[in-house]
């Protein structure tokens, strides 16, 4: 095989690679290599049942517990009504939590009031772990409680079904973080509000 020919193969791979992108990223369980579409490491391989994760939206973070590939428990609302209408506790597949998001986001929380809480990122479609680098400080650390995760998870799958979600008081974070920590809290809301009272200006 000529040079000529390794490039040209090359450049077929690649034009394969592009084509097929928009379908692999439809489903989180498929990678491409070269021409071949294979299975790709199950999310169990690397998440933990009752760990809390998140993924971004467009102007949020999205909060839930993870318990399976096939199980996230998370405020869901499949007919996409208004903040506060339809919203629910729901259990739904980890690929219905990501909604074609490329990464996704653990979250461990300290002790400390003085201590940020701790994020691992895992992409797509390796999903290894790289460090997270925006410090959240939450000032309820001190009241956080230790549960286990098989009770992270207990609590998660008890309050399915229930509604009564305020963006600002009760949203999707304030219950996955009420799940790992028994303190409902938003640090999202909270920067807002601190930009408020500062005036509007940028928050650091």
């Amino acid at each position: 095989m000529s040079i000529w020919d390794s490039i040209a193969d090359a450049l077929g791979g690649i034009k394969d690679a592009i084509q097929s992108f928009p379908e692999i990223m439809k489903d989180p369980n498929a990678v491409s290599i070269g021409h071949v579409k294979v299975p790709k490491v199950s999310f169990t391989n690397t998440l933990s049942k009752g760990v809390v994760i998140k993924v971004g939206r467009t102007m949020y973070d999205h909060y839930g517990v993870y318990i399976s590939d096939s199980c996230v428990v998370h405020y869901h609302d499949a007919k996409r009504g208004l903040p506060g209408g339809k919203n629910r506790i729901e259990k739904t597949t980890l690929k219905e939590f990501m909604e074609g998001a490329t990464e996704l986001k653990v979250v461990t929380f300290p002790t400390s009031i003085h201590a940020p809480r701790k994020h691992e990122t895992y992409q797509v479609p390796s999903f290894m772990p790289q460090p997270w680098r925006r410090p959240v400080v939450s000032p309820n650390a001190d009241l956080y409680m230790n549960f286990s995760a098989e009770e992270v998870a207990k609590r998660a799958l008890g309050e399915v079904g229930k509604g009564g979600y305020h963006l600002l008081f009760k949203n999707c974070e304030h219950f996955a973080v009420w799940c790992a920590t028994g303190v409902s809290e938003s640090v999202q809301v909270q920067r807002i509000i601190d930009i408020l009272k500062a005036g509007g200006g940028v928050y650091r």
